[in-house]
Parts: C-alpha cells; structure tokens; sequence
C-alpha cells in the first residue's frame, strides 16, 4: 500500500511542476515596446510590470550604439508602484538599448533590456547588447527553498511540541529531544543563509541590497532570531513560544502576503497557515525521532497528536482557501496556470493526509500501533512533497504575466509573424511581418471567445516597407480572458490562406494598500 501510494504522490508532482519558474516581476508593456521602430523621437521611456515594485529599489536607462547613456536624471515610479519612466533627449536615427533593473514589493530581483529603433535606422550586427530577461528560475532554487520550509516548520513545530513533552520525561528523552533541536537549528539557519546569500547576489545585480525593504527586514530578523534560538531556547517556556511566534511573523512578512491581497488579511492567513503546518510537521517528526526507544512515550502522545493534527489539517485547508480567494481573480485559474495546477496538487495532498489521519485515530483506538506506524510512515511521506509543493508556490506568481505575444507560422512560402504588445486590455500595438515579399493583402481578425455575442473584431492594418510589415495600434483587446487571432493572407497569385492563434488575457488582483 504505501510504495504505490508514493509512488503515485510522486508521479502527480512531477507532472505538474513546470521545468521552468516564472518570477513574481515580469515586464508586461514597454513604450516605446520591444523591437519597434519609430518614425519620430519619443520624449520618454515608460515600463509597466504587472506587481508592485519596491520604492527606491529600481533603475532605468537608455543606451545608444556607442554604449553612452542618454537617459536624463532618474526614474519616477508611478502612484500604484506599477510602472517607471524616465525622460529622454531627442533622438536621432538609430538603435536604442532600454535596461532596467528592478526590486518587487515582496523582494524578487528582475532585469532585463529591450532595442527599439528610430526612423530607418538597422538593427546592430554583432552587438554587445545583452538582449535578455531574468525571467526564470530552474528548479533547483526553489528545492531549496523546500529545504528552508521544511527545516523552518519542523524547527518551530518541534519546539512547539517541546513546550508540552519534555517535562516528566527520561533524562534521555530530554537530551535526545535537545540534541535533535540542535540539528534542526543548524539545518534552518544554513538553508536560511543559503536563500538569503542568493538573494543577495541577485539584488546586487539589480539595485541595492533590499534591506529597506518589508522582505528584506523579514529576512534579517528571521536571520537575527535564528541566531538567538542557539542562546534563549529552553530557558523558559513563554521565551519559548515568543521564539516561535515571532520566527513564523517573520516569514509571514514576505511571499505572496506581501503582493497580494489586503496585507492586514493576508499576513494573519499566512501566519496561521504556518502555525498549523509547523504543529504537523514538527509532530510527525517527534514521532519520527522517538518511535524506535521510547515507543511507550509516543503511544501516549499520538492520541494527542492525531487530534491535533486532524483539526489542524481542516484549518490549513481553509486558510489556505481563503488565501487562494486573494492572490487568483477566477476559480478557473486553477487549471490553467503552474500555480493553480501546484495548488491543485496540495491540495488532492491534504486531503489525503487528512483520509490518513482517520485512519491513523482508527488504529489507535484498536490499539494496532504496528499499523499506526505504517500510516504515519505515509503521511511522513506526503508531508514532504507537500513542502516540496509549497517551495514552488512560494517562488512562482499566482497569476502568469500578460508578456506580449509573439507567433510565428509559415504562410505563402515564407514566414509570418504576428506581435501584439501589451497583451493586456487597452491600447495595444498589432505587427504582422513577413519574411518575403509575397503578399497583396492581409487581414487580422480578434474573436473573444467567452462570450459568442460579442461579434469579431477587425484591427485595420496599415502595410508598410512594401508589404512586408502591416501594423496597427489601438484598442482592439478590451476584456480579458481567451481571444483567438486569426490573420486572413491573400498573396501575389490570389491564393487565401488563414491562420488562427488562441491566446489568453490574464485578470489582474487587484492589491488594496494598507
């Protein structure tokens, strides 16, 4: 039973992990946008990201050919912390390198450039212009992040536990449980040092170090606290579980919390969300520990344990519901993105492990503690790819980014490629470019698929450089949700060809500030 149990635990994670991660900061609109060209100068350079970005915390600049920044003084941020702009000279024909560096409100470096052209300017050859956006993260990092909430939750959970265990008990019971918490400390305080050291790194080629930040302060007091649970714990109890308050604040202080929702509901959530799963884990691993020689004490204690943890399971499942209402705009979501799909997976997980709590207070009520021990060896199990789970939901953003669309297809014996940029509701620029010269008219249609009553939309495409490019700008895409672009090709024989693309408009939060 427990081999194909895991095994089939495993299966569903690996399936639904993507290989790669999305950060929670992406850029989602550019004026002027990505590989454009203009006819005329513009007077500024704008960027829209779709999360807050960190006050203080930012940088952007334009570069010209010869590598000399020609951005004028520095950058503003916008009143809902969205979007940053600075101003530019006039411009001369030519390419135009724009480079920003940013730091989001929960504390994630992101950066990246673009090239833009002005009047009949070429794009550079063999430029040293780094094209490139720090976008994604392989699935190393947030294994170790997986580490960190695994050695944090049963750090916590395990004192928590002491606080109720100890007293009364063998000298050697004591010294097991102390050396144990020793190990624990040491585990949570490198896999700590780890993140926080990545975290540095990355800043360092973004902006500051983001001490002023809410993340970064959570950061130094979790680290700060850390250091002190090597000196104040088990001087007393209350000191004990002031520790442990204060180091699941901490962490309650960065993440999602931060970006997502009203902060002064969202953090409480989180906060409880973490106390619950602190009290799971550190109880399993204090069976884990004591099982094998001091099996009458942990027979006395899993009756305790099993209760605890039930009704800790069905408050995490509700906390956690109540947390998904925040950070996803539609229920929907939840299958169509890496997030919801993770979300997905722990949850079929707590469930499970809540059918393995019934099962496991059955086999004490018996008194068939062998059988226990199996059934905890299964939730041990589950226990772990849930926190393997929650280290990807804590890296990737619940809601993917609206990046511009690029689609490429052959058409009329060449290519084609369609660009629409922002993806997102409101004024978008349309480009349709083809690699030869083989075509008379081009047509470009948007269908909203949602909702059958609205009729299609036609964008009136203006050719340019002798119909090789047709280009559009204005406002075409006004809801969100799945539209399919389907272009309408006529070439210089008369043939009609007609190609269709389905893309998708993400919904937005919208984050109230405290």
């Amino acid at each position: 039973m427990q081999r194909p149990l895991i095994l089939l635990i495993i299966m569903i994670c690996l399936f639904l992990f993507p290989r790669h991660i999305f950060a929670h900061t992406v850029l989602i609109e550019g004026s002027p946008s990505a590989d454009s060209r203009l006819e005329e100068s513009p007077n500024s350079v704008t960027l829209s990201f779709n999360e807050k970005i960190k006050k203080g915390l930012f940088s952007l600049k334009v570069v010209n050919q010869n590598q000399e920044i020609i951005s004028k003084g520095n950058p503003r941020l916008s009143k809902d912390q969205r979007k940053i702009q600075i101003m530019i000279p006039k411009l001369y024909d030519g390419a135009y390198l724009v480079t920003y560096k940013i730091v989001s409100a929960d504390g994630h470096p992101v950066n990246g450039s673009y090239v833009f052209l002005v009047g009949e300017a070429q794009y550079p050859q063999n430029s040293d212009w780094d094209q490139s956006e720090n976008i994604t993260f392989q699935l190393e990092v947030y294994l170790t992040r997986a580490v960190y909430y695994l050695s944090l939750l049963g750090l916590t959970g395990w004192v928590f536990w002491g606080l109720f265990q100890t007293d009364g008990h063998s000298v050697q019971l004591q010294k097991k449980y102390r050396f144990t918490v020793l190990i624990l400390q040491q585990m949570q305080l490198l896999s700590l040092l780890i993140l926080i050291t990545t975290q540095w790194l990355m800043a360092s080629k973004t902006a500051d170090i983001p001490i002023n930040t809410v993340f970064g302060v959570s950061w130094l007091i979790s680290l700060v606290l850390s250091l002190l649970g090597f000196i104040i714990l088990f001087r007393s109890k209350w000191l004990d579980s002031v520790w442990v308050i204060l180091m699941l604040t901490a962490k309650s202080f960065n993440g999602h919390a931060i970006s997502y929702g009203p902060e002064w509901v969202s953090i409480p959530l989180t906060f409880l969300h973490l106390l619950f799963a602190s009290i799971w884990v550190g109880g399993l691993l204090y069976i884990i520990v004591f099982w094998r020689k001091h099996r009458l004490h942990v027979k006395e204690y899993l009756s305790l344990f099993s209760t605890v943890a039930f009704k800790g399971m069905i408050i995490l499942f509700i906390s956690g519901a109540f947390t998904t209402f925040f950070f996803l705009p539609q229920v929907n979501y939840l299958w169509i993105t890496p997030w919801g799909k993770l979300l997905l997976a722990k949850i079929i997980l707590i469930l499970m492990v809540i059918a393995t709590a019934f099962k496991i207070r059955g086999t004490i009520k018996n008194k068939s503690f062998t059988d226990a021990w199996h059934w905890l060896k299964i939730d041990f199990s589950m226990m772990l790819m849930i926190t393997l789970i929650v280290g990807g939901l804590s890296y990737i953003s619940p809601i993917p980014a609206n990046t511009p669309l690029e689609w490429t297809a052959n058409v009329a014996k060449g290519a084609m490629t369609l660009t629409i940029t922002p993806r997102a509701p409101g004024k978008n620029q349309f480009s349709i470019n083809f690699k030869k010269n083989t075509v008379k008219t081009v047509e470009l249609w948007l269908f909203y698929k949602e909702n059958e009553e609205i009729a299609p939309i036609q964008v009136p495409l203006k050719s340019t450089t002798r119909n090789r490019s047709f280009l559009a700008e204005g406002y075409y895409l006004p809801f969100p949700g799945e539209w399919l672009a389907e272009v309408r090709v006529i070439d210089n024989k008369g043939e009609e060809f007609i190609l269709q693309k389905s893309f998708r408009i993400f919904e937005t939060v919208k984050i109230e500030s405290t």
